[in-house]
């Protein structure tokens, strides 16, 4: 792939991070760092860093759309009410909507 293709990926990714991980937890039922890293990777084929997805999941986290737990050995988080409210919000527009859709295809 392409340098411009990846850099475009990973604009799209980053700018739309929140949204594609709460409606991943939503499809999910949970969040792990990592395994959300692999996720991103296998289906936009596009490797963020540890660092851009560990502050971003934390950005969620103090803004309180996602609370996190400690599992066997590693850190997993789950939509808040706010989140799902958060997500509800954006899910109903119906020009988000489509933009989501076309996000839900592998790029």
């Amino acid at each position: 792939m392409d340098s411009v293709k990846l850099n475009f990926r990973k604009r799209i990714l980053n700018g739309f991070f929140d949204v594609i991980a709460l409606k991943y937890i939503k499809e999910n039922g949970s969040l792990a760092g990592y395994d959300f890293m692999m996720w991103i990777h296998k289906r936009y084929g596009v490797m963020l860093s540890s660092g851009t997805v560990y502050t971003k999941i934390h950005s969620l986290d103090r803004k309180e759309l996602i609370r996190g737990k400690w599992g066997e050995r590693k850190k997993v988080y789950a939509l808040t009410k706010k989140g799902e409210a958060f997500l509800k919000s954006i899910l109903t527009d119906p020009a988000s909507e489509q933009f989501l859709k076309l996000l839900e295809k592998p790029l």
